[in-house]
């Protein structure tokens, strides 16, 4: 290691025992042996599962029938539902999702889209949910164990008044007694009114921490799932938001609900925040409409790879899928105490935000520009959420087919909703109904979809305050490489950083100076300071493993402290090739100091 700022590091190639046991991306503190049939807390035995099927009103037993078809069997020919079985999966085996760089949409791209509900919630079927990130910054379940729902249980107290929308899904599913099988879902907030099966068989439904919908058999075997869910209005929008303080907003979010967040994030995300000139004080309406109208000018474009670590790097490049969109946004809120979900499909992924008084409401951010190629959408009526999108449409997300733009249609069926204290037992206008409204046609190429939260149209609201420096443009071209306004031209202050020590993290149990095992972690420490030599509080310092003049990992962003001083404990990947690297540590700068590397 040098004065200069250059650290050598060698990340040797280890057995598997020698220290610990390597695993490309993860931790030592993850690296536990699961034991089977282990008890999962909060988790349900299945003979509490009813023996009996709720009795089905004889209303909704005509929209279950229609949706079922006159054949019984699952494999009935033109009546079989749509997709693949749905397999059963380990109580405690949540999925954890590893964001790609993946930014750019391949030529010639389509995503296939399968719908299972009527009406249509195309692209907005609710697949798989994540409401945590780990210390590796991968997204999983916070809690995934699952606690049984209630079949047509009354509707939770904050939904008194509120209009609700009525879905029926259709699908083949594998039943197990031991494990539950995920279904899909129509809104972060739901509640199952009715249910059948093809052969009678009883299912229990359940949901974990993230809102994922799961059931489980009394008997193993494959059945024909058809089911209702109720959802209300703001689901599907946000509706509006309080105007306090987001500080305020995060101070009242039930424990429960409270983000677990990373050490590592903070810092990160103070850094994003302070970019986009936003903190913990700012109006949570005014926070939530320009982080929305940020995420929305994003471009179909390569990401920049500039060092940076990945989260910093999307909340900040200006590109990515709709997926990049959502994770980025999703830790963003995070790391300001605000309850968000990370919500996604084999189309589309968007985030569900916790509204203070109100509840989960679904706010699309767009995505690639790319058709959408889904299964017999123009036989089913189209749900149209009926709820104005309150943030602004910048042009490039008015092209995507999340948004009803010129690459979707636009259905409707008015015939979903039902009056806010509507009992349980299902109407003439209930879900499965096709008579309510039909949906229009979608264009020969069968592409494109409506959007759910984005249905209203223009901007039903977005922030207009621009009495502050830095305010999100609310449009603009896709050409535009950022959503921020511009940093004045006044000179900035050169600074200089340096790397002090870098140590195997003591927290892993590695010994200093034998070298660092790929998949290891590493404590870095440096400074960062004026020309005088005085510290410089608050510069984000990126920190990236480099390979013969070439970039092969960012590691991080770290903060400096008061005293100048920054700390990370960053992860070696477990995919780096034996040898010696270069530890480079840069600054983008801010406001009052100029952008600098060591060197």
């Amino acid at each position: 290691m040098t004065s200069k700022g250059k650290a050598r590091l060698r990340a040797w190639v280890l057995l598997a025992t020698a220290l610990v046991s390597v695993g490309a991306g993860v931790s030592y503190a993850q690296r536990v042996r699961r034991v089977l049939h282990r008890p999962i807390p909060g988790d349900v035995p299945l003979e509490e599962a009813p023996n009996e099927m709720p009795a089905v009103p004889p209303s909704s037993s005509q929209s279950i029938a229609r949706a079922m078809g006159a054949q019984s069997s699952a494999s009935s020919g033109s009546n079989e539902p749509p997709g693949e079985v749905q397999r059963p999966r380990p109580s405690w085996d949540a999925p954890a999702r590893e964001m790609d760089r993946q930014t750019r949409s391949p030529p010639n791209a389509q995503l296939r889209y399968t719908e299972v509900f009527t009406p249509s919630v195309q692209p907005f079927k609710r697949g798989t949910a994540h409401d945590m990130v780990d210390e590796n910054g991968r997204m999983t379940t916070r809690d995934p164990s699952l606690r049984p729902l209630t079949v047509g249980e009354a509707a939770p107290t904050h939904w008194t008044g509120r209009r609700r929308a009525r879905f029926t899904g259709d699908l083949l599913v594998e039943l197990s007694s031991s494990w539950a099988t995920p279904v899909p879902g129509v809104a972060g907030e739901q509640r199952v009114l009715q249910y059948a099966t093809n052969n009678g068989e009883s299912v229990q439904f359940l949901s974990d921490s993230a809102g994922n919908l799961f059931v489980r058999g009394m008997q193993p075997g494959t059945v024909r799932l058809t089911y209702v869910l109720e959802a209300p209005d703001f689901a599907f929008a946000v509706v509006d938001p309080p105007a306090l303080r987001t500080s305020e907003i995060a101070a009242r979010v039930p424990e429960g609900l409270r983000p677990l967040v990373p050490q590592w994030l903070e810092a990160k995300a103070r850094v994003v925040l302070e970019r986009l000139r936003l903190n913990s004080d700012t109006s949570f309406q005014v926070l939530l409409d320009r982080l929305v109208a940020h995420f929305r000018a994003f471009r179909d474009e390569s990401l920049g790879g500039q060092g940076a670590d990945l989260y910093t790097e999307l909340a900040l490049g200006g590109v990515g899928a709709c997926r990049h969109r959502a994770y980025a946004m999703m830790l963003t809120m995070h790391a300001l105490g605000i309850p968000t979900r990370y919500v996604g499909n084999e189309a589309h992924a968007w985030v569900e935000v916790w509204i203070y008084g109100g509840g989960w409401s679904r706010v699309d951010l767009g995505g690639w520009n790319v058709d959408l190629v889904a299964n017999d959408q123009q036989s089913r009526p189209q749900f149209d959420p009926q709820i104005a999108d309150r943030f602004a449409r910048p042009s490039s997300y008015q092209n995507q087919f999340s948004s009803g733009g010129p690459n979707g249609g636009r259905g409707g069926d008015g015939g979903t909703w039902v009056d806010p204290d509507a009992s349980a037992s299902m109407d003439d206008n209930g879900a499965g109904d096709s008579d309510g409204g039909a949906s229009s046609p979608r264009g020969a190429n069968s592409s494109g979809g409506r959007s759910g939260s984005s249905s209203g149209g223009s901007s039903g609201g977005a922030s207009s305050d621009n009495s502050s420096a830095g305010a999100v443009r609310s449009g603009g071209s896709p050409s535009q490489r950022e959503a921020i306004e511009p940093e004045d031209d006044a000179p900035k202050a050169p600074t200089n950083i340096a790397i002090a020590s870098v140590l195997a993290d003591d927290r892993a149990g590695f010994a200093s100076g034998a070298g660092f095992a790929r998949g290891s972690m590493v404590r870095v420490v440096g400074f960062v300071r004026d020309v005088d030599g005085v510290g410089i509080n608050g510069l984000a310092v990126e920190l990236q493993l480099v390979r013969n003049g070439r970039s092969v990992q960012g590691l991080g962003t770290a903060a400096s402290a008061a005293d100048g001083r920054f700390e990370a404990h960053v992860l070696l990947s477990g995919g780096l090739e034996a040898g010696e690297y270069e530890l480079r540590a840069a600054t983008p700068g801010d406001a009052r100091y100029a952008p600098s590397a060591a060197d």
